[in-house]
């Protein structure tokens, strides 16, 4: 009788271990994950500095990528808004009716550049603003004048998980709460 008591206290602290164990890799694992994401700002923070300057886009933009696809709690969106603006004057600029001088589209830019509108709007802005200016009455539309935004968009989904220590520390944790239910499951 006295086996018995001393088995049943021991089972009794046994799944409780597991689940002390469990919480601590369960921390490591939430810890894992904010770092994920911090590092995925950083990164996303270069894209975007490369984008305002125009230099090193390509290699931030698959920095970026890579880390993303291979670390949880990472998924983003971007859109590289300086180059679209940039692609966008300078398509606006070639479209140009003869005639149009460089002033009117000069004036344009300084009309319709406002950070607080999104980027499409600007550009159609500007278009709207050289065809309405210009002594060319026949102009083309604007549609066709100003790129289109989604190849300036980049998503990018990070996976259910990965194999990093967010990944490991909370399949370590996952499986150390099974054990300890099933420990604790022998006991009563």
């Amino acid at each position: 009788m006295n086996y018995q008591s001393k088995s049943s206290k021991l089972r009794s602290i046994h799944w409780f271990f597991f689940l002390l164990l469990a919480i601590a890799f369960a921390a490591v694992g939430v810890q894992g994950l904010r770092q994920n994401n911090q590092r995925m700002a950083e990164l996303f923070d270069e894209v975007r500095v490369a984008d305002e300057t125009g230099e090193g886009i390509s290699p931030a933009l698959n920095n970026l990528g890579e880390y993303v696809f291979t670390h949880m709690n990472t998924s983003t969106e971007i859109t590289l808004a300086s180059q679209y603006s940039r692609d966008a004057q300078v398509a606006i600029r070639s479209a140009q009716p003869e005639g149009t001088s460089d002033e009117v589209y000069d004036q344009a830019i300084t009309e319709c550049e406002n950070p607080n509108i999104p980027l499409t709007a600007r550009a159609n802005c500007v278009a709207e603003y050289v065809s309405a200016n210009s002594s060319d009455p026949e102009t083309t539309p604007i549609e066709d004048i100003i790129p289109p935004k989604a190849p300036y968009t980049y998503s990018f989904v990070a996976p259910l998980w990965s194999a990093d220590l967010a990944g490991l520390s909370l399949l370590a944790s996952s499986v150390l709460i099974g054990l300890g239910v099933a420990s604790w499951l022998k006991v009563n």
